[in-house]
């Protein structure tokens, strides 16, 4: 059997997942697009608050990681991109944080280098409250632990969780060889892994532009409120499911 080289591997796997995956990884295109539109309609000069020169500086970190996390999984590399799109997922949280000038001093001074400017559980409950403020409390604490839980699957790809790893990077040829594999995984859990970082990814992002718009109010069209309403359907739309 000829032997590719890992650069073809990845080429065969864009063609191959853009095919497959086109609603998913569309969305995600289209999502940085539109997020780094917005990003621009901002204040350009003048004297700007500190929460002013602080959410731009978090939504550009989402629509990067965004990015990075569509990257990865149109070349097949479902693990690692799960793990960037847990980064948009703290991007989020993080950004629906710095609502007035105290939030935003407050993260700006943040100076511990092994710690997080916030609790992730704690912040996702804040950030799912300005979502919705028609929402009973027991209703945002459902949502917040939906999303949360959302956010520790993602994150489990993080620290080489065994059960993440064991079930991955093999085939099985016959009942007693195994071929180990490199590069990018389109086994049929490597998929979903593509999957669910390509959505996560992309529905996060959107989140974070809705908490952006929410305290920075930038003059959006009636052009790019549509375009918001249709990424959000086409994100809904390409949801995963998983099939045991």
């Amino acid at each position: 059997m000829a032997i590719k080289r890992g650069e073809d591997l990845e080429s065969d796997a864009i063609v191959k997942l853009r095919a497959e995956l086109g609603q998913s990884l569309n969305a995600t295109v289209r999502a940085f697009n539109l997020i780094s539109e917005v990003v621009q309609l901002g204040p350009l000069g003048g004297k700007l608050s500190n929460a002013t020169k602080v959410r731009p500086l978090l939504l550009q970190r989402i629509i990067t990681d965004l990015r990075c996390c569509t990257i990865l999984a149109e070349r097949g590399y479902g693990i690692q991109a799960s793990a960037v799109a847990a980064c948009v997922f703290e991007g989020w949280v993080t950004l629906a944080a710095i609502r007035d000038e105290k939030a935003a001093i407050r993260w700006a001074s943040h100076r511990k280098e092994n710690v997080s400017s916030g609790e992730i559980r704690d912040l996702t409950l804040s950030a799912v409250k300005i979502m919705d403020d028609g929402l009973k409390d027991k209703e945002v604490k459902n949502l917040a632990d939906q999303y949360y839980g959302h956010y520790r699957q993602l994150c489990m790809a993080k620290p080489l969780n065994p059960l993440v790893e064991r079930n991955r990077g093999f085939v099985r040829r016959g009942d007693k060889l195994i071929e180990f594999v490199h590069g990018p995984d389109l086994s049929k859990l490597g998929l979903w892994h593509v999957r669910y970082a390509a959505y996560s990814s992309g529905l996060f992002a959107m989140f974070g532009l809705g908490a952006f718009c929410w305290t920075e109010g930038p003059p959006l069209t009636k052009e790019t409120m549509s375009e918001i309403s249709s990424i959000h359907a086409e994100l809904q739309a390409s949801r995963p499911v998983r099939k045991e």
